[in-house]
């Protein structure tokens, strides 16, 4: 019985030690806790289009007559030291209100852009916008790259042809309101897959 005792005794012992070390140890790795804080910077890239219209020769447009604007459009600010630091995709719009029988045509100056891609330019039926009167052309898909400068030159036709009203008096002393607009959006860069 004796030996038994002392069996139970050096388990005991052995036990409370066990639990002795647990406790220790674990008040030991509570005590080394750490915190670390630290400071970052960052910055928002620079977004910029510019663009250059000549409206010179836009004075009147008669039956049977053409009249063309140039124009450029830019992904450099209006000083040229800014370039945008972002891909962008533009379109060009062109806005009237449809009094005069008039037909636009966009082409792009293929020999102006070396880097980039200009507006898909199809012939079609232009789109009425429902909220008003006024007839919509037009023409997306032109793409400027990031962090170099780019140029795209465009020239847009009006023209009145001769088959449509060109002899009409009732377009006498008509006037037609036209805006173009070029609206540019950061390009979304899809992941590439491997």
């Amino acid at each position: 019985m004796q030996k038994n005792l002392k069996r139970r005794r050096w388990f005991s012992y052995l036990l409370y030690l066990t639990l002795a070390c647990m406790l220790v140890l674990s008040m030991t790795y509570a005590k080394y806790r750490t915190t670390v804080t630290g400071t970052g910077t960052a910055s928002v890239a620079k977004v910029a289009l510019g663009g250059t219209i000549d409206l010179t020769k836009l004075t009147s447009v008669a039956p049977n007559e053409t009249c063309n604007i140039e124009f450029q459009v830019t992904n450099q600010a209006e000083n040229g030291t800014t370039i945008s630091e972002v891909s962008q995709e533009y379109s060009i719009t062109v806005k009237t209100t449809g009094n005069l029988p008039l037909k636009y045509t966009l082409i792009p100056k293929e020999n102006t852009a070396d880097k980039g891609d200009f507006v898909t330019v199809t012939t079609g039926t232009p789109q009425t916008v429902s909220d008003s009167a006024s007839i919509v052309y037009q023409w997306t898909g032109g793409k400027f790259p990031h962090t170099d400068a780019c140029t795209h030159e465009y020239e847009l036709k009006i023209s009145w042809p001769s088959d449509n009203g060109g002899g009409n008096a009732a377009y006498a002393d008509e006037i037609d309101r036209i805006t173009l607009t070029v609206d540019a959006n950061q390009a979304i860069v899809q992941p590439t897959t491997r």
